[in-house]
């Protein structure tokens, strides 16, 4: 997709029951990928900063967790891939009471809250929800988060 010159990327979050199913699931589809599409909410980065806010472990902590941001599978020559979620945030969102969840995000992305670098802050809370949706019915599953990002 090209919008004026640029590419617009695409974060596709899905739940599947393993890296394999995962690799296998994005590598099977072009656009239509059940899960939470969105522009802009990078797992390597809002993704971090929202991990912290909902479990209370350090950025560094995140970071270093060997599902934070691992590369499932690569397709179109890098262009798009797959990456792991960790699985404290699966299971923070899957665990939070939607109320609570809306609240603490809302606030975290008030001015000079750590989730204050994404501008919107509806869009952030509406993201967040659809998200934590996708993790209660993928860990009643027994299933992991990932994203797909790809132009």
């Amino acid at each position: 997709m090209r919008t004026k010159g640029k590419v617009t990327v695409l974060y596709t979050y899905f739940a599947a029951q393993g890296d394999r199913e995962a690799a296998t699931t994005a590598a099977g589809i072009d656009a239509e990928l059940a899960g939470v599409v969105v522009k802009g909410v990078d797992p390597l980065d809002e993704l971090v900063r929202l991990e912290s806010v909902l479990t209370g472990r350090s950025l560094e902590e995140i970071r270093s967790d060997p599902r934070h941001g691992w590369v499932v599978a690569e397709f179109d020559e890098g262009d798009c891939v797959v990456l792991s979620l960790t699985d404290s945030l699966t299971r923070a969102l899957a665990s939070t009471e939607p109320d609570v969840l809306r609240r603490t995000v809302s606030n975290a992305a008030g001015a000079g809250g750590s989730l204050s670098i994404v501008a919107d802050r509806p869009a952030l809370t509406d993201f967040t929800a659809a998200l934590a949706a996708l993790a209660r019915r993928g860990v009643s599953d027994g299933h992991k988060l990932y994203c797909r990002i790809a132009p």
